[in-house]
């Protein structure tokens, strides 16, 4: 082999690995992109599969399902927004006004006793590092609020176009690969679909009865701001094992400032219903899906959300579906 073909293999490798770790740095750069593409792609699932429902139900042609699907999820929010708006911007008033003195009365509490003081010098350790002080930085987060109500528009309208094409974005996909790849992608791509399908509407029927049945029970006990801790609650359900604790904090401290026995009262009130999701709903919803496993579920949430972020967390569950498919499928060719 001469000098000159030697050095152009030389330089064929070089241009390789520069490549390689551009397109690394590429994905690692984008990688929000690339979470707001996922949540595209969950929307799409989520509408293809109303459509589904109302094509099989009331037989009408996919195109009229489709529309009719996104006409509905539509009207159906701006109903509620409409009819629940201003008691419902009222509350999340009221829970964001009560909180710090609410928070400030359980401390002067906790205070009292020996085990309480241990915990509040811990936080306080918490907050008094450099990535701890969330208390202090609530109003700062809340500027992302316009972020995420347009990342939330950006996802709607692309899942609307992939769940109104997906034979042609899956065949564009698809063309992209060798020809001996397409088989085995595009099994999993019916894997996936399916089971993101089947999970989405059982997480939508979970949050939609963990949210009514929070927010009944915390009017009933009278504790402050029942809608916005039911939406809360509802929205933590998305979540695996961390939404629980999220949602249920705010609770625990707004029923504390009515005294320990509507604390107590509320604490009980968490426990039975998310007893009863995890042992009787959950179960019910999820039967024949794939299982995770509370040890992959958490390491899950921590793995995602140290690579993505927020949107991480928010999405561990369906990313963690689509690896254990893709894991299937890769052992099906072995």
């Amino acid at each position: 082999m001469s000098a000159r073909s030697q050095e152009a293999i030389f330089v064929r490798r070089v241009l390789i690995v520069l490549a390689f770790g551009v397109g690394v740095l590429a994905l690692w750069r984008l990688r929000t992109v690339e979470l707001l593409l996922f949540g595209a792609i969950l929307a799409g699932v989520f509408f293809d599969a109303l459509a589904q429902v109302l094509v099989r139900r009331l037989r009408l042609p996919r195109g009229w399902a489709l529309a009719a699907a996104a006409a509905g999820s539509t009207l159906i929010a701006v109903g509620a927004i409409a009819f629940f708006g201003i008691r419902f911007e009222a509350q999340v008033a009221e829970l964001i006004a009560g909180l710090p003195p609410a928070w400030a009365r359980l401390r002067q509490n906790l205070g009292a006793t020996p085990l309480g003081g241990l915990a509040l010098r811990t936080i306080d350790q918490l907050q008094a590092t450099p990535g701890g002080q969330i208390l202090s930085h609530v109003r700062t987060y809340a500027v992302s609020a316009g972020v995420a109500v347009m990342g939330t528009i950006l996802v709607t309208v692309a899942g609307l176009y992939l769940a109104a094409q997906p034979k042609t974005y899956r065949g564009g996909l698809l063309h992209l690969l060798a020809a001996d790849e397409r088989p085995s992608v595009a099994r999993f791509l019916s894997d996936a679909g399916a089971m993101l399908r089947r999970w989405l509407l059982a997480q939508a029927t979970a949050m939609t009865v963990i949210g009514l049945a929070t927010g009944i029970s915390f009017w009933l006990l009278g504790v402050p701001a029942p809608a916005a801790l039911g939406v809360l609650a509802g929205i933590g359900e998305f979540i695996p094992m961390v939404g629980v604790i999220i949602a249920s904090a705010p609770a625990l401290v707004l029923a504390a400032t009515h005294g320990w026995p509507t604390a107590g009262w509320t604490l009980a009130v968490l426990v039975v219903i998310h007893q009863l999701d995890g042992n009787l709903l959950q179960p019910l919803l999820q039967k024949g899906m794939v299982s995770i496993p509370p040890v992959l579920s958490l390491f899950a949430i921590v793995g995602f959300g140290a690579f993505f972020g927020v949107l991480g967390v928010l999405f561990a569950a369906p990313l963690t579906i689509v690896c254990i498919t893709a894991a299937r499928t890769w052992r099906a060719e072995l």
